[in-house]
């Protein structure tokens, strides 16, 4: 009868790693902001600022946020995860978001023209960086 070795602390270390990183993927899909907060503040005592998970259509939490309309769960996940991944339709969560019907607020300052039309300056970008705060009424 062979003794199982104890687990090493990197082995534990993982372990809670997975915990953390499969409860943002759950709350992420659920809308649940308190969730998203707790796992991603979990993740940082562990050392660990970005995440890159992916579940089998390749979405990661911030889109799985998205898609559940939870404003509050994307604005924690932004700095988080990847904001230009892709999901295997080649969909981005700002693309998800606005097919769950919110749509860009406008501009605090109103925008500057740029070569592709308004754009908003850079006060507002950094305090609305997707903005996809306020929903359509359709």
């Amino acid at each position: 009868m062979t003794q199982k070795a104890p687990e090493s602390e990197k082995t534990k270390e993982r372990k809670s790693i997975l915990r953390a990183e499969k409860a943002l993927e759950k709350a992420a899909e659920l809308g649940d902001a308190a969730g998203v907060k707790k796992a991603l503040g979990d993740l940082s005592e562990l050392r660990v600022f970005f995440v890159d998970l992916r579940d089998d259509r390749g979405r990661t939490p911030l889109m799985a946020a998205a898609m559940s309309g939870s404003e509050e769960s994307v604005r924690a996940l932004l700095n988080a995860c990847g904001v230009n991944a892709r999901d295997v339709n080649e969909a981005t969560a700002l693309m998800m978001a606005a097919e769950r019907g919110f749509r860009r607020r406008p501009f605090a300052c109103g925008g500057v023209s740029g070569k592709i039309g308004r754009i908003p300056c850079g006060k507002c970008i950094q305090s609305d960086p997707l903005a996809i705060g306020h929903r359509s009424k359709s």
